[in-house]
């Protein structure tokens, strides 16, 4: 989706490449067969950090702390593009307070383990919490986005 996000804002054409994953989009980069590849961070830290691979760019609104110096794609002219990726815990619909508060206690706690977040921070992921209330705007308004980029590039569930 964020190579069709990228198409659209820039109006660039050009062949989209799907692979099986992220290992296989990244050897093809690495191996001079694609001039390009939007992933997340997490999935290519370990090229970048071993400058197998160049970082041209986040897809965040802003900078990210985990690569100093290298510019957002609003800062580098496309002030609408942010794309971020995010990994969130869900319960089932039902479950008692007191066990949601509980669990939102236990990942405080774990946000708080500066060895836990070094070792997030070294593989390309950096820990930011919210609440439930926060995550359920947030999964609803990517929800309603991503559907209208859906439906403005044409994508089909078999592409």
């Amino acid at each position: 989706l964020m190579t069709e996000l990228f198409r659209l804002q820039s109006g660039t054409q050009f062949v989209s490449i799907s692979y099986k994953g992220a290992p296989e989009a990244a050897r093809a980069l690495i191996g001079g067969e694609v001039q390009a590849n939007f992933t997340n961070l997490s999935n290519i830290m370990s090229q970048i950090q071993a400058k197998e691979v160049k970082a041209i760019a986040v897809t965040t609104a802003t900078q990210t702390p985990l690569l100093p110096g290298v510019k957002s794609m609003a800062e580098q002219g496309m002030s609408e593009f942010d794309a971020s990726a995010w990994t969130a815990i869900f319960s089932p619909k039902g479950t008692p307070k007191a066990i949601t508060d509980r669990l939102q206690a236990a990942l405080v706690s774990l946000r708080n383990n500066n060895a836990l977040k070094e070792r997030f921070l070294s593989q390309g992921t950096q820990m930011i919490m919210s609440d439930g209330e926060t995550l359920g705007k947030r999964v609803s308004a990517d929800v309603q986005r991503w559907k209208a980029l859906v439906a403005a590039a044409k994508i089909t569930a078999n592409q």
